[in-house]
């Protein structure tokens, strides 16, 4: 609980001293995002590519104006709460289950981390979608995703602790309960993610990533179990200009497609 404090009251003295002026705002935000990308081997370039990506599909889905504009500025912030598992990012294995389960707790300590914020007064209305988008964006439409976060009888519990222990028994969130947005980000962090080289892993092609997303035959799902078919519709619609945002904003680029 320490981490999230006090990063919260770190980024809370950023913003604040910040919100009269715009750039400055976004300067905080991306300094944010760089406190999570330093825990793990991914770049500054992935930050805002998975920014330009989840502007590009929410302007595609014809949403409104100011959430077009504030995703393009928060997506990004989805990891944050790996800043409080930099000991599990760095391990060059396959996770053991409990260390998987360990991992998959930095959603909900990015979520509590932006809540920490808000309870410290940072009246910003970007704060309440970075929170929407750090909880779910690994959550599936098809319900196979995580956190779990909802009980037997539907209802959503509220976020209380980062133990492992108290969300034991709970189901992740399914189908309408996911915010489109959010669907939105996963898409933009996973395609960049196959394109990006990991230390596990080289970087994929355009064509490579697309065929993954369409149809992962790793697990069997398509990406309209993953990601639903609103969402995905709007991806392979704009699957290109994907594959001109990543080359045009990378320096390891994979140039074949």
């Amino acid at each position: 609980m320490e981490t999230i404090v006090n990063t919260a009251r770190a980024v809370n003295t950023l913003i604040s001293l910040s919100q009269a002026n715009e750039a400055k705002f976004l300067q905080s935000i991306t300094g944010l995002c760089a406190a999570a990308e330093f825990s793990d081997e991914i770049t500054g370039q992935h930050i805002l590519r998975v920014n330009r990506y989840s502007e590009l599909m929410a302007r595609t889905m014809a949403m409104e104006k100011n959430t077009c504009i504030w995703i393009g500025q928060v997506a990004a912030i989805h990891d944050i709460g790996k800043v409080a598992i930099p000991h599990i990012i760095k391990l060059e294995r396959k996770l053991t289950a409990r260390e998987r389960r360990e991992m998959e707790m930095h959603t909900i300590v990015g979520a509590l981390i932006l809540d920490k914020m808000m309870e410290l007064h940072v009246e910003e209305p970007r704060m309440e979608l970075a929170r929407s988008i750090a909880l779910n964006h690994h959550q599936r439409f098809d319900g196979k995703g995580y956190p779990g976060l909802s009980k037997s009888n539907g209802e959503l519990i509220k976020l209380k602790s980062r133990e492992n222990e108290a969300y034991e028994g709970l189901s992740p969130l399914k189908g309408k309960q996911i915010p489109v947005i959010d669907l939105i980000v996963s898409l933009a962090d996973i395609y960049d993610a196959l394109r990006s080289k990991r230390q596990y892993k080289a970087p994929f092609s355009h064509q490579e990533a697309l065929k993954l997303i369409r149809l992962d035959d790793r697990s069997g799902s398509t990406g309209e179990q993953v990601f639903s078919k609103e969402v995905f519709e709007a991806f392979m619609d704009n699957h290109q200009a994907f594959d001109e945002i990543f080359l045009s904003m990378s320096s390891n680029a994979l140039n074949r497609s």
